[in-house]
């Protein structure tokens, strides 16, 4: 009795090409298969898509320097020191200005009693005003205009305001003294800039000095020269 007819293996059924051409012909169709799907889409947005992937962020805009504040010392030597050095005794050197004491004069080169008739003195020999230097200027209490008379009452934070032909310096009383007519130290160089008011003490004697400090915080050029 014959055995059944068992199943054929597909494979065997075709020589090996043919066997092969098959395999060739479906990895083929899969292939097509998975690739064709982004093919079949429509291309504009992909194309778009592919550009903004590609197109690099754009760099932000870097933020503008800051303009340097203009030097308040230039021109200075030109300016302020070769207009004081010029002057002649009794020339006047610029304005002083103390709001809490009531003081607004002139004050001129030299603090004689020629000088201190009329204005407030330089007491030579000190520092002009500047970016250093003790600048010093004296002026009555009681006698002639005694624009001095109430420095006693200027106390720490109060506005001694200097102006000169070209610049507004600005200072800061510091604090007071009281000293003998002699004790000149108060008149020494000073390697920060610094203003010293000296009026006699006390009003309508001259025992003694009553002597002011103030330093200096701002500069301010006033566009002329």
């Amino acid at each position: 009795m014959m055995n059944p007819r068992q199943p054929r293996d597909p494979l065997r059924l075709f020589p090996g090409p043919v066997a092969l051409g098959i395999a060739v012909v479906a990895l083929t169709a899969c292939t097509l298969a998975f690739a064709g799907a982004p093919l079949l889409a429509p291309r504009g947005p992909v194309r778009a898509q592919v550009r903004s992937a590609a197109a690099p962020a754009p760099a932000a805009p870097r933020p503008a320097a800051a303009p340097k504040p203009a030097d308040p010392w230039a021109g200075y030597s030109e300016q302020d020191l070769a207009y004081w050095r010029k002057l002649p005794a009794g020339g006047r050197l610029g304005h002083i200005t103390i709001p809490r004491a009531g003081a607004d004069i002139d004050v001129v080169k030299g603090a004689g009693d020629a000088q201190l008739v009329a204005d407030a003195g330089f007491v030579m020999g000190t520092d002009y005003p500047g970016p250093n230097g003790n600048a010093a200027i004296g002026a009555h209490r009681t006698l002639f205009k005694h624009p001095f008379r109430n420095v006693d009452v200027l106390r720490p934070g109060d506005v001694i305001i200097f102006r000169s032909p070209f610049r507004e310096y600005r200072y800061t009383v510091t604090g007071h003294t009281i000293v003998r007519p002699t004790d000149v130290q108060v008149l020494r160089h000073s390697t920060s800039p610094i203003i010293t008011i000296i009026a006699c003490h006390p009003p309508g004697s001259d025992s003694r000095r009553y002597i002011v400090r103030g330093e200096l915080t701002s500069v301010t050029p006033l566009g002329k020269g």
